[in-house]
């Protein structure tokens, strides 16, 4: 699964990416909480992929999904390394 922030505001186009696994067996929306395990980040749009080393996205949802459920809120972090950097990672949306 890939998640992109971007902001809307602004003028440059910067978009933060997530991309990474949904933990256990459940498909997406089938739980009201859901963990995703982030296994690289991107800092712009179309760009190479950072290997990320620690770090989740968690999902809350207003009810599942099949129900007409909502994403309420996500928060997502996580560490890697590019060119001798350490890069550090976290966006946060909630939902009006």
């Amino acid at each position: 699964m890939l998640i992109q922030f971007t902001d809307k505001s602004g003028d440059d186009g910067r978009i933060l990416g997530f991309a990474g696994t949904i933990e256990g067996k459940q498909g997406f929306g089938a739980d009201l909480v859901q963990m995703i395990a982030v296994e690289r980040i991107y800092l712009t749009s179309g760009d190479n992929p950072i290997p990320a080393s620690a770090g989740t996205c968690i999902m809350n949802w207003a009810r599942l999904q099949r129900t007409s459920g909502r994403l309420t809120s996500i928060l997502c972090g996580r560490r890697g390394q590019a060119e001798g950097s350490d890069i550090r990672a976290m966006a946060v949306l909630q939902a009006q």
